[in-house]
């Protein structure tokens, strides 16, 4: 029976290659998915073929940008996300799954009024809608041919408050009330899941959705499954994440998880998060983009030159015992040294700021804890009398 059940799934993820008219024998488990607990799951996020225990040496990035910018890839993909007749049944189970997903975020976010960084926007199946409620979107896509796509549909639909861009996450730069970035993460290994993360919260300055095919032990099994059965090249590789992972990786940039939600078709599975910044995280943004006392500027700035107002003053002097240290590079502070920071960089343990010099300061703090905050913490008291003679933003309080 498990023999059967196993064969069913490859025979059914052929679907979603070709049309019901040109399907051929499948011969490799190509598409990620639950029937039964154990099926063929594509995700929306435009992968259409998932190989399990792919090991090709190549670049994630531009195997995606290739495909879906390819005739095959994008061809399939916008058919799905349309109103297109011309799809079989797997295709359909796929568009009806990400349109809940959709529809989810829809009826969660806040739109009238807003700005929202839709990252991977595809044919523009969120940032068009949002635009309509209300929003002021700016979208991009790894895929010209998805972004223009969007912009097409957009333009017959009558939006003029949504821009799309030909653009990958990391050129992606500003601050937005909302960043969605849904069913994009599958195209991201474990090892830069977090650095996505990182990008979507730099970008927010209150709320996230995301969506992700969930890591469970039936998926796993299925992608070992996978591996079992010859057959040709694939199109791009597929990547499940665990949701404490990700769940983690959001609070670290001082972002909390409010609400989840599992869309799950016979050939969808899809996880989305919505996540709103903790008052840390929003008063971290806050001092950091009115003090501007970056390591770039090479020296604090003193008080006098801040267009702080009186609340705010009042405000900061309740908020600022939660900056760890002071505002100086944490790192530093455990080797004795008193260092100035990038206000971008900075991690939230216990409901208490963080903040570094740079990237690698932050990983080296991360990769020893837990104990160096006590370490830190022992340096930081002998260090309070230097703290005391300088004139940087913190110290005038």
């Amino acid at each position: 029976m498990a023999a059967m059940r196993i064969l069913a799934c490859v025979a059914a993820a052929s679907a979603l290659q070709a049309p019901a008219q040109t399907r051929r024998p499948a011969t490799k488990l190509q598409a990620l998915g639950v029937v039964e607990g154990l099926g063929a799951l594509a995700v929306g996020g435009g992968l259409a073929v998932l190989l399990a225990e792919d090991n090709r040496d190549i670049d994630d990035k531009t195997e995606v940008e290739r495909y879906f910018n390819g005739e095959e890839g994008f061809g399939r993909w916008n058919k799905i996300y349309s109103e297109s007749d011309d799809v079989n049944g797997v295709q359909q189970e796929i568009r009806d799954g990400h349109a809940q997903t959709i529809d989810k975020v829809l009826s969660w976010a806040e739109a009238d009024g807003r700005t929202v960084c839709d990252l991977g926007c595809g044919v523009g199946s969120l940032a068009i809608p949002l635009a309509q409620k209300g929003a002021t979107v700016s979208a991009s896509d790894i895929s010209n041919a998805m972004a223009t796509e969007a912009s097409k549909r957009a333009a017959a639909a009558g939006i003029t408050t949504a821009t799309f861009e030909t653009s990958d996450m990391e050129n992606v730069n500003g601050e937005y009330d909302t960043v969605s970035c849904i069913d994009v993460m599958i195209h991201y290994p474990t090892d830069k899941m977090v650095g996505l993360v990182d990008k979507l919260c730099a970008l927010s300055k209150d709320k996230i959705y995301v969506s992700f095919a969930p890591k469970t032990p039936q998926l796993a099994v299925l992608k070992k499954v996978g591996s079992l059965f010859p057959g040709p090249s694939k199109a791009t590789r597929a990547y499940l994440h665990k949701e404490e992972d990700v769940v983690a990786a959001l609070a670290k940039n001082g972002f909390k998880v409010d609400r989840s939600h599992l869309t799950s078709q016979n050939f969808y599975f899809s996880l989305l998060l919505e996540a709103t910044a903790t008052a840390t995280q929003a008063f971290a943004r806050r001092v950091c983009s009115v003090t501007k006392f970056a390591g770039r500027a090479e020296k604090r700035p003193h008080c006098e030159k801040l267009s702080w107002t009186r609340q705010d003053i009042v405000t900061s002097r309740t908020w600022i015992r939660r900056f760890g240290y002071g505002g100086y590079c944490a790192y530093a502070v455990s080797k004795g040294k008193l260092v100035t920071v990038d206000p971008d960089v900075y991690v939230v343990l216990d409901e208490k700021l963080f903040l570094f010099s740079n990237a690698e300061a932050r990983t080296a703090f991360e990769n020893e804890e837990p104990g160096i905050v006590q370490v830190a913490d022992g340096k930081w008291a002998e260090l309070e009398s230097e703290r005391a003679q300088k004139k940087g933003c913190f110290s005038c309080f």
